[in-house]
Protein backbone atom coordinates (compact mmCIF):
# COMPACT_ATOMS: atom_id res chain seq x y z
CA UNK A 1 0.00 0.00 0.00
CA UNK A 2 1.29 3.47 -0.89
CA UNK A 3 0.06 6.85 0.33
CA UNK A 4 1.43 10.26 -0.69
CA UNK A 5 0.61 13.28 1.46
CA UNK A 6 1.90 16.73 2.38
CA UNK A 7 2.74 17.02 6.08
CA UNK A 8 4.68 19.42 8.29
CA UNK A 9 8.15 18.17 9.20
CA UNK A 10 7.35 18.54 12.93
CA UNK A 11 4.26 16.32 12.51
CA UNK A 12 6.31 13.69 10.69
CA UNK A 13 8.88 13.60 13.49
CA UNK A 14 6.12 13.34 16.09
CA UNK A 15 4.60 10.44 14.15
CA UNK A 16 8.00 8.74 14.01
CA UNK A 17 8.50 9.11 17.76
CA UNK A 18 5.04 7.68 18.53
CA UNK A 19 5.66 4.71 16.21
CA UNK A 20 9.06 4.02 17.77
CA UNK A 21 7.64 4.04 21.30
CA UNK A 22 4.63 1.93 20.28
CA UNK A 23 6.89 -0.70 18.71
CA UNK A 24 9.42 -0.57 21.57
CA UNK A 25 6.59 -1.29 24.01
CA UNK A 26 5.53 -4.23 21.81
CA UNK A 27 2.10 -2.92 20.77
CA UNK A 28 0.52 -3.26 17.35
CA UNK A 29 -1.39 -0.33 15.90
CA UNK A 30 -4.63 -2.22 16.63
CA UNK A 31 -3.67 -2.72 20.27
CA UNK A 32 -2.92 0.98 20.63
CA UNK A 33 -6.35 1.75 19.12
CA UNK A 34 -7.91 -0.26 21.92
CA UNK A 35 -5.78 1.35 24.63
CA UNK A 36 -6.71 4.90 23.57
CA UNK A 37 -10.34 4.13 22.75
CA UNK A 38 -9.95 4.86 19.04
CA UNK A 39 -11.82 3.21 16.17
CA UNK A 40 -10.29 0.18 14.46
CA UNK A 41 -7.54 1.15 11.96
CA UNK A 42 -7.24 4.69 13.39
CA UNK A 43 -3.57 4.43 14.42
CA UNK A 44 -2.62 2.54 11.24
CA UNK A 45 -4.39 5.19 9.15
CA UNK A 46 -2.53 8.02 10.92
CA UNK A 47 0.78 6.18 10.47
CA UNK A 48 -0.01 5.70 6.77
CA UNK A 49 -0.97 9.40 6.42
CA UNK A 50 -4.51 8.44 5.43
CA UNK A 51 -5.86 10.35 8.45
CA UNK A 52 -4.55 13.71 9.76
CA UNK A 53 -1.73 13.74 12.34
CA UNK A 54 -2.51 13.16 16.01
CA UNK A 55 -4.07 16.00 17.97
CA UNK A 56 -2.75 17.09 21.35
CA UNK A 57 -5.61 15.25 23.08
CA UNK A 58 -4.81 12.05 21.18
CA UNK A 59 -1.12 12.37 22.07
CA UNK A 60 -2.09 12.74 25.73
CA UNK A 61 -4.08 9.48 25.54
CA UNK A 62 -1.21 7.73 23.72
CA UNK A 63 1.23 8.95 26.38
CA UNK A 64 -0.97 7.53 29.11
CA UNK A 65 -1.52 4.24 27.27
CA UNK A 66 2.18 3.71 26.57
CA UNK A 67 3.28 4.83 30.02
CA UNK A 68 5.64 7.48 28.68
CA UNK A 69 4.55 10.16 31.14
CA UNK A 70 4.92 13.26 28.95
CA UNK A 71 3.24 13.95 25.58
CA UNK A 72 5.81 16.69 24.94
CA UNK A 73 8.47 13.99 24.51
CA UNK A 74 6.86 13.21 21.15
CA UNK A 75 7.66 16.70 19.83
CA UNK A 76 11.08 17.62 18.44
CA UNK A 77 13.11 20.33 20.19
CA UNK A 78 13.19 22.46 17.02
CA UNK A 79 9.82 23.51 15.59
CA UNK A 80 9.97 22.94 11.84
CA UNK A 81 6.75 23.89 10.11
CA UNK A 82 8.19 23.21 6.67
CA UNK A 83 5.72 21.22 4.59
CA UNK A 84 7.18 18.12 2.93
CA UNK A 85 5.64 15.64 0.51
CA UNK A 86 5.92 12.15 1.95
CA UNK A 87 5.27 8.77 0.35
CA UNK A 88 4.48 5.97 2.79
CA UNK A 89 4.75 2.33 1.80
CA UNK A 90 3.35 -0.38 4.04
CA UNK A 91 4.36 -3.87 2.94
CA UNK A 92 4.53 -7.34 4.42
CA UNK A 93 7.91 -9.03 4.37
CA UNK A 94 8.43 -12.51 5.86
CA UNK A 95 6.17 -12.09 8.88
CA UNK A 96 7.04 -8.43 9.43
CA UNK A 97 5.34 -5.20 8.51
CA UNK A 98 7.69 -2.72 6.81
CA UNK A 99 6.77 0.96 7.16
CA UNK A 100 8.95 2.97 4.76
CA UNK A 101 8.78 6.75 4.51
CA UNK A 102 10.22 8.70 1.57
CA UNK A 103 10.47 12.41 0.92
CA UNK A 104 9.21 13.20 -2.59
CA UNK A 105 10.81 16.08 -4.49
CA UNK A 106 9.18 18.31 -7.11
CA UNK A 107 10.19 15.84 -9.86
CA UNK A 108 8.58 12.90 -8.09
CA UNK A 109 11.89 11.36 -7.02
CA UNK A 110 11.78 9.57 -3.67
CA UNK A 111 14.52 9.68 -1.02
CA UNK A 112 14.16 7.24 1.88
CA UNK A 113 13.87 8.97 5.25
CA UNK A 114 13.32 5.98 7.51
CA UNK A 115 12.09 2.40 7.58
CA UNK A 116 10.58 0.64 10.57
CA UNK A 117 10.03 -3.11 10.76
CA UNK A 118 7.65 -4.65 13.23
CA UNK A 119 6.50 -8.16 13.90
CA UNK A 120 3.06 -8.72 12.46
CA UNK A 121 1.99 -10.47 15.66
CA UNK A 122 4.37 -9.53 18.50
CA UNK A 123 4.68 -11.82 21.51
Amino acid sequence: MKTIQDIQAIQLETLYRVMMLRMAKGYTAEQLNYLIGAPYHFVADVESLIKPPYTGNQLDRITEALGDGNAESFFPLKEDETVVKIAVYKEYERGKIAHTYYQVDENGNEEELFRLLEDEFPD
